[in-house]
This record gives C-alpha cells, structure tokens and sequence, in this order.
C-alpha cells in the first residue's frame, strides 16, 4: 500500500476512535494558557498514528505536535500530524475539530489530509493533483471583491485581542470584508478556502 493510502486508512481509523470517545470525561491540561489545552485523546491519537504510520513505513520521520519529534532530514519521508485540531472545539462543542496529516519527500509535498472527524469529511490533496473533498474536487471561490469575501479567523484572541504586528491590518481588512467568521480549527478554516466557502 502506497503512502498515500496508508494516510488516508489511518486518519480514518482515528476518526473512528475520536468519535467513540469525544464523550468520555477526557484528561485536559493547559500548555501555555487556559485557552491552549491538550486532552489524554490528542496524546492517544497521535500515538495512534505514529504507530500505524510507522508500522507500514518504519525509515520515515515523524513531526507530531504532542510528542517529542523526531529530528527532521532533509531527504527522509517525513509526516507532519496534528491529531487533534481544535481542542477546545473537541472539549466544548463536539465538532468543527479536525485530524491533519502531511507527508513530504524532502522538500516536495506528497500529500495532506483533513479530516473533520464529526462530519466525516476527508479534504485531500496531493502534488499535482488538485484539492478534494472526499471524491468531489474543490477549488476556492474565485471571487475577488473583498465586499464579496468572508474572512476567516483562528480565533478572536489572536486576530483583535492580543497585540501582534498584524493586528491594525485585520481590525482594517475585517471591515472591507463580508464577515468575518471562526471556526476554531485553523485546518477546517483552511479547507473552507479551498471550498470557495471563505
């Protein structure tokens, strides 16, 4: 099985698993404040992967936000995973929380993957071969009016509320726009871009 599959069956797999656990009362811990947590399930899911990923492929390098990575060389496979994007999502509302998997040769893209757990949707795309949405292929909306536009955010805090050397440029662009909306998942918002839908 190529590597490409082999994403795709283990971000499924660990759908699957946050689903049948996103009631469970999860373990949380802040890492650097109370609005940037970690569950016991991001840490079981990216273990998740690593194994699987690792048992079919067990040269290549891995790149997870919860564990310790692996140093990354410059002509290694190497995957970049994020098991749980939008875990205050997770915690809080059980949706609009996603799995991402990347996988690069070097310095070439081979392929990503998104998957929105609740929804079951997996966004992908592979070198050369166009963004997806399960088996529809998307593309961004073409638009280019900014009135037109919906501008998306990955979280109040970090676009108007904490100074940061884009701020006034937001606070700006946010009113040219059409709205401005957050999901909570800065891969989810990402895929929404490349739906045409922000």
């Amino acid at each position: 099985m190529d590597r490409f599959n082999v994403g795709v069956k283990v971000v499924q797999n660990a759908g699957n698993l946050l689903r049948q656990c996103r009631l469970e009362e999860a373990e949380i811990c802040q890492k650097t404040s109370h609005q940037d947590l970690v569950t016991l399930w991001d840490r079981r899911i990216e273990q998740l992967l690593r194994n699987e990923i690792l048992t079919a492929f067990p040269r290549d390098a891995i790149v997870g936000e919860e564990y310790p990575s692996e140093a990354h060389r410059a002509e290694s496979v190497t995957w970049y995973i994020d098991p749980i994007d939008g875990t205050t999502n997770f915690i809080n509302q059980h949706q609009n929380y996603a799995i991402s998997v990347g996988c690069w040769n070097g310095s070439k893209p081979l392929f990503g993957l998104v998957l929105d757990v609740e929804r079951k949707a997996l966004y992908w795309a592979r070198h050369g071969g166009g963004a997806w949405l399960d088996q529809t292929p998307i593309h961004t909306s073409g638009r280019r009016e900014l009135s037109e536009l919906l501008l998306t955010t990955p979280g109040l805090q970090y676009t108007f509320l904490e100074p940061h050397p884009y701020q006034e440029r937001m606070i700006r662009l946010s009113r040219k726009v059409r709205g401005v909306r957050c999901l909570g998942s800065v891969a989810l918002e990402l895929c929404e871009v490349a739906a045409g839908r922000a």
